[in-house]
């Protein structure tokens, strides 16, 4: 009869138990490999840092700094743990970086510790094996600045006979706003707006052109865009007005006043500037003729000199800056006298319609009168007469100027003011 298959009988064979054992031995070290092989690690490239959200309620953020540059904005990770897990990773959305702020206190470039977990909490089979440690980041705070734009064209040449005034170059817009970290502005001192001409043109025309601004610092040194790499400011065009002005060599001329018929041309005046020279726009410049002084009284001519200012019309410039001439007279053939008026050549003139007017004055008396000597020497009271002008007069008007006459072609005049008396009444 046929045994059957008895279990126990086959766990009490010795060589069985051999076989069995071997094969669980096999079987647990297979497993074993398998866990092993399937572990690995990997580097992750490119993980971004993002700062800017790190500042938010930070630190440096209640100091007012702000981020001017953070040159490195992504770190690298190394992982260990499952293949299929670490295989599953995205380096964009599965890693918390989170920049350390709370020791940036002061502006400039500071090393900011990097601190780097998964996202997901429950994660253990992961493990971060190392990073980037930290990142360099410039702080600074942001302010502002005006500055008043300065024209330089010095380059720019004026064509013979004309003259380009530093001071009437004019810019616009004026100023300039400028904002950016503390640190570039502070290096700022002044701005100009840098017109360079044609170095081989001169000109006789004004110049309306766009300039470039050039920013310097205190030294006077101007300051590269490599520089002030924050710097903001309005990006529009800044114009440089430049008039050209054309220079012109006036004379300049005496006239007189109260001349009372004396030839004024037999005057021998000396004047310290005879000529000055004018500058303004071309189309004004080339109509001046001449410079008029204010006219000379010869009511005052005694020997005195007189200091007369120079006045140009608005828009020309005065190049010598000869604010006033000084004007004298050859007094080596003159002669001084005293001579009295008699009330018989004192005559009213210019009596208004309706008026009946009388000199109550006799003769003018003490009337100084000066001149050529060998005149004076023959002068007498009949060469004198005195002109009354009434145009202006009223019944309240009770003195009145005269004006000395010398007759008889003798070079002589009154010197000093001389009045009459009069009444004056309305007749029907």
């Amino acid at each position: 009869m046929k045994k059957g298959f008895n279990l126990s009988r086959l766990f009490n064979n010795n060589h069985f138990l051999q076989v069995l054992s071997l094969l669980i031995a096999i079987a647990a070290w297979l497993g074993v490999s398998i866990i092993i092989a399937d572990n690995t690690s990997q580097s992750f490239e490119g993980i971004p840092v993002d700062i800017e959200m790190a500042m938010r309620g930070s630190t440096p953020e209640s100091m007012h700094l702000t981020i001017i540059d953070a040159p490195q904005t992504t770190i690298n990770v190394r992982v260990e743990g499952p293949r299929s897990k670490i295989g599953l990773l995205n380096p964009e959305t599965d890693f918390q970086v989170t920049p350390v702020l709370t020791g940036v206190t002061e502006p400039g470039e500071q090393s900011v510790p990097i601190e780097v977990t998964l996202k997901d909490p429950t994660e253990r089979d992961i493990v971060i094996k190392g990073y980037t440690s930290s990142i360099r980041v410039n702080f600074d705070r942001v302010t502002s600045k005006t500055l008043e734009l300065q024209p330089e064209v010095s380059s720019v040449i004026a064509a013979d006979g004309f003259k380009i005034d530093d001071s009437t170059v004019t810019v616009s817009p004026k100023t300039i706003s400028l904002s950016g970290p503390q640190t570039e502005l502070d290096q700022i001192r002044s701005c100009a707006v840098v017109y360079e001409g044609d170095p081989d043109t001169a000109v006789e025309d004004n110049q309306i052109q766009e300039g470039v601004l050039v920013f310097y610092d205190d030294k006077g040194n101007a300051l590269s865009e490599v520089q002030l790499p924050h710097v903001t400011y309005p990006q529009q065009s800044y114009i440089v007005t430049i008039p050209v002005l054309m220079l012109k060599e006036v004379p300049v001329e005496l006239s007189y006043m109260n001349s009372n018929g004396l030839d004024t041309s037999k005057l021998f005046a000396f004047i310290d500037y005879d000529t000055i020279t004018v500058a303004g726009p071309k189309s004004v410049v080339e109509k001046r003729e001449k410079i008029s002084l204010d006219p000379i009284d010869v009511s005052k001519l005694d020997g005195r000199t007189f200091h007369l200012p120079v006045e140009l019309n608005a828009g020309e410039l005065n190049v010598d800056n000869i604010t006033s001439v000084i004007v004298s007279f050859d007094q080596e053939d003159w002669d001084r006298t005293t001579l009295t008026i008699p009330a018989d050549h004192i005559f009213p003139i210019n009596t208004p319609a309706g008026y009946e007017v009388k000199v109550t004055s006799g003769s003018i008396q003490e009337v100084k009168l000066c001149g050529n000597a060998e005149d004076i020497e023959l002068l007498s009271a009949n060469d004198l007469i005195a002109r009354v002008d009434l145009t202006d007069i009223d019944e309240s008007t009770l003195r009145v100027r005269a004006s000395i006459w010398v007759t008889g072609n003798k070079f002589a005049w009154a010197v000093g003011e001389y009045y009459v008396y009069i009444e004056a009444s309305q007749v029907d």
